[in-house]
């Protein structure tokens, strides 16, 4: 009966502990579940910073591509042309260099024929 006497007695006290440590436990849970949701908002909007510096970085990189292609295909252009300027040129001296020798032969026979009527009798 002593012992009954006592658990009884004693079940107001643990009772108030118990209940106190569930006030302790509950504030802790609210604690916890309060930064997992700051937590939780800080990551969504890394996560978002992220995606939209990443959707930026992506545009940016398109753009420069597209720039790059340009100046690409405009060096090449401007190399073709100086390419098919230097060639004209060439020709143009080849087809005078063509020409001086073309009267050079012409007035190589010319002098060839002439000195072969002076030796003829």
């Amino acid at each position: 009966g002593v012992v009954f006497y006592r658990v009884v007695e004693e079940q107001a006290k643990r009772m108030q502990v118990l209940r106190n440590q569930h006030r302790s436990l509950s504030r802790l849970i609210a604690e916890s579940d309060a930064s997992m949701a700051r937590v939780q908002v800080a990551e969504d909007t890394l996560v978002t910073g992220v995606a939209t510096d990443f959707v930026v970085l992506e545009n940016d990189v398109q753009s420069l591509l597209a720039r790059v292609e340009t100046a690409r295909a405009e060096r090449e252009e401007l190399l073709a042309g100086a390419i098919r300027g230097r060639l004209q040129d060439e020709m143009r001296r080849v087809e005078q260099y063509l020409l001086v020798t073309r009267i050079a032969i012409a007035r190589a026979t010319d002098q060839l024929a002439m000195a072969g009527d002076e030796v003829r009798p």
